[in-house]
């Protein structure tokens, strides 16, 4: 906590600096950066958002805040792609884990259950 407490107050330090003209303090201490960045990136969280066709804003809004609800976090940045594989649906992908809402996912699944069925019916 004392380390994001730090960043924070070098980050107002640097917009004071800015706002004087001071362009020299401002870029001072790059030691800082890393946990700049760190505590930005805590604040913010980015999701992978695969979708066979290209979403709307109002669709994307509600991904991100149905996202918020399942994660807990406050901020969520949505990078939209378009997968045509995954011939309708959406996956998104937030850290570690993924979310198949699509097509080709829920087929996969059917194949991998037939398959282990059948390795079940003739074992």
């Amino acid at each position: 906590m004392k380390a994001a407490q730090a960043a924070v107050q070098a980050a107002r330090s640097r917009s004071e600096a800015q706002r004087q003209g001071h362009r020299s303090l401002a870029r001072a201490d790059p030691a800082l950066m890393p946990l700049m960045c760190a505590c930005l990136c805590a604040l913010l969280q980015v999701a992978t958002l695969r979708s066979a066709v290209k979403l709307e804003q109002e669709q994307q809004f509600l991904i991100a805040k149905k996202l918020q609800e399942l994660t807990g976090s406050k901020n969520i940045k949505l990078k939209p792609t378009i997968d045509k594989s995954l011939i309708a649906g959406f996956v998104v992908e937030y850290g570690s884990s993924q979310i198949d809402l699509s097509v080709r996912g829920q087929l996969e699944k059917v194949q991998d259950e037939l398959q282990g069925q059948l390795v079940a019916k003739f074992a």
